[in-house]
């Protein structure tokens, strides 16, 4: 019964997003990750590296010690600047999608067609969410290649072993990557659809979408920042911690390969599989408030309640 709604708003996301440039692709990651990988493949051999370079050994180590610590910089800036991208993309899309409606002065012509406030709500939603996860699905292939490789000795030549332990903190890598550009998309689009049945102009609109993402992920640090001053509360900060995943999640990944808090805490929960249902039962809480806000602001304004 969505499926209209959503082919329509897939169509139109799908269009605004197919702009020429991109920050990063599969093969900027490969070239980042081939290029780290080789300069810690090649510190152990300095030596031999600097009697054809014609370089003490200390000046080449240093050289490749420098280049492999700027490139593995670079793939975690690119990692964060993609999980943001996705995020913005998806707020931006979905604070426009109803304001779009009101500036077209088409919203009078489809609350007419008898469309509910909730079909026409999570159809849009879920049509941004589709054409910026088209436009955006590589994203996904580079961080599942990206992660495990942030945790081995290739990304870390200090480290002398691969920092993952056991199936189980592989799994939770996988889905740390995996879910939680997915989770926090979900939750973008749900905030900027609250924010599109308010404001009537379009670029007044994505600002406010904008705003109000920076002003719940601020609100959380001020009250992670807030209990962090009470051993009392120690459990509550640890578990914001793993549930704020700014980052993209790759401290969350370092603290579950490491067996660190917030994702190994005899004061919170004490495995990564805990943590992940956690993390997925309240991003869910808060997109469906979310909607349900926006759902309810679409009633006031003449659209239909479900039956």
């Amino acid at each position: 019964m969505f499926t209209p709604i959503i082919r329509a708003e897939r169509a139109f996301q799908g269009r605004a997003l197919r702009r020429p440039g991109r920050l990063s692709s599969p093969f900027v990651f490969g070239l980042l990750i081939g290029g780290s990988s080789a300069a810690a493949l090649m510190l152990p051999h300095a030596e031999v590296w600097a009697v054809r370079a014609g370089a003490t050994a200390l000046d080449t180590m240093n050289t490749l010690r420098s280049i492999q610590s700027a490139l593995t910089i670079l793939v975690i800036v690119s990692i964060f600047a993609d999980y943001w991208r996705v995020v913005g993309g998806a707020v931006r899309g979905a604070s426009i999608a109803l304001t779009r409606e009101y500036q077209a002065r088409t919203w009078e012509s489809l609350i007419l067609t008898g469309v509910s406030a909730r079909r026409l709500v999570i159809g849009k939603w879920w049509g941004v969410l589709r054409a910026v996860w088209e436009h955006e699905r590589k994203m996904l292939f580079i961080r599942l290649v990206a992660f495990p490789w942030l945790l081995t000795p290739l990304a870390n030549p200090d480290w002398d072993e691969f920092h993952i332990s056991g199936a189980q903190a592989i799994i939770a890598v996988t889905l740390v990557a995996l879910l939680t550009p997915i989770l926090m998309s979900g939750f973008a689009a749900a905030l900027g659809m609250m924010v599109s049945a308010v404001v009537r102009q379009e670029a007044i609109s994505v600002r406010t979408g904008m705003g109000a993402l920076l002003l719940v992920t601020l609100t959380v640090l001020m009250l992670i920042a807030a209990l962090a001053a009470s051993s009392t509360y120690s459990s509550v900060v640890t578990l914001f911690s793993a549930l704020l995943p700014l980052d993209g999640g790759i401290l969350a990944a370092l603290s579950i390969s490491f067996e660190v808090s917030p994702w190994y805490s005899s004061s919170a929960a004490s495995t990564p599989a805990e943590n992940l249902l956690i993390i997925a039962a309240v991003f869910a809480a808060m997109t469906a408030a979310a909607l349900y806000a926006a759902v309810l602001i679409v009633q006031q304004q003449g659209a239909l309640a479900d039956s």
